[in-house]
Protein backbone atom coordinates (compact mmCIF):
# COMPACT_ATOMS: atom_id res chain seq x y z
CA UNK A 1 0.00 0.00 0.00
CA UNK A 2 1.96 3.22 -0.86
CA UNK A 3 2.70 5.32 2.14
CA UNK A 4 0.36 8.26 1.28
CA UNK A 5 -3.07 5.98 1.41
CA UNK A 6 -1.73 4.21 4.91
CA UNK A 7 -0.87 7.37 6.71
CA UNK A 8 -4.36 8.65 5.08
CA UNK A 9 -6.26 5.08 6.28
CA UNK A 10 -4.26 5.62 9.91
CA UNK A 11 -5.25 9.15 10.31
CA UNK A 12 -9.00 8.34 9.45
CA UNK A 13 -8.80 5.31 11.79
CA UNK A 14 -8.24 8.09 14.88
CA UNK A 15 -11.48 10.11 14.21
CA UNK A 16 -14.47 9.15 16.13
CA UNK A 17 -16.76 6.66 14.57
CA UNK A 18 -19.58 9.16 13.58
CA UNK A 19 -17.48 11.48 12.27
CA UNK A 20 -18.56 13.31 9.11
CA UNK A 21 -16.86 13.16 5.60
CA UNK A 22 -16.22 16.86 5.40
CA UNK A 23 -14.60 16.76 8.78
CA UNK A 24 -12.10 13.61 7.51
CA UNK A 25 -11.47 15.87 4.25
CA UNK A 26 -10.61 18.56 6.55
CA UNK A 27 -8.00 16.57 8.48
CA UNK A 28 -6.64 15.17 5.85
CA UNK A 29 -6.12 18.67 4.01
CA UNK A 30 -4.57 19.59 7.53
CA UNK A 31 -2.23 17.13 7.90
CA UNK A 32 -1.47 18.28 4.10
CA UNK A 33 -0.93 21.10 4.53
CA UNK A 34 1.43 20.86 7.77
CA UNK A 35 3.55 18.02 5.84
CA UNK A 36 4.02 21.16 2.75
CA UNK A 37 4.95 23.47 5.52
CA UNK A 38 7.88 21.23 6.99
CA UNK A 39 8.89 20.11 3.20
CA UNK A 40 8.75 24.14 2.62
CA UNK A 41 11.42 25.15 5.92
CA UNK A 42 13.53 22.02 4.87
CA UNK A 43 13.73 23.20 1.46
CA UNK A 44 14.89 26.96 2.79
CA UNK A 45 11.20 28.30 1.26
CA UNK A 46 11.27 30.64 4.26
CA UNK A 47 10.57 34.27 5.42
CA UNK A 48 11.24 35.92 8.18
CA UNK A 49 8.11 37.20 10.39
CA UNK A 50 9.70 40.99 9.78
CA UNK A 51 9.76 40.33 6.03
CA UNK A 52 6.05 38.92 6.74
CA UNK A 53 5.02 42.16 7.81
CA UNK A 54 6.88 44.05 5.48
CA UNK A 55 5.07 42.83 2.68
CA UNK A 56 1.38 42.65 4.15
CA UNK A 57 2.53 46.45 4.75
CA UNK A 58 3.33 46.68 0.90
CA UNK A 59 0.61 44.81 0.02
CA UNK A 60 -2.38 47.22 2.21
CA UNK A 61 -0.79 49.98 0.64
CA UNK A 62 -1.35 48.74 -3.35
CA UNK A 63 -4.51 48.50 -5.62
CA UNK A 64 -4.70 44.55 -4.66
CA UNK A 65 -5.52 45.55 -0.97
CA UNK A 66 -8.14 48.64 -2.15
CA UNK A 67 -9.64 45.80 -4.81
CA UNK A 68 -9.93 43.74 -2.39
CA UNK A 69 -11.94 45.72 -0.01
CA UNK A 70 -13.83 47.14 -2.21
CA UNK A 71 -12.36 50.60 -2.49
CA UNK A 72 -11.52 50.78 -6.32
CA UNK A 73 -14.98 51.11 -8.68
CA UNK A 74 -14.31 49.20 -11.50
CA UNK A 75 -16.67 48.48 -14.40
CA UNK A 76 -17.56 44.74 -15.32
CA UNK A 77 -15.50 44.94 -18.58
CA UNK A 78 -12.49 46.61 -17.20
CA UNK A 79 -10.25 43.70 -16.37
CA UNK A 80 -7.58 45.99 -15.02
CA UNK A 81 -5.13 46.16 -18.20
Amino acid sequence: MAKAKAEALELIKQLPDDVTTGRIMEELFFKQQIEKGLEDVAQGRIITHQEMKDRIARWRKSDGARDLLGLIRREPWDLGG
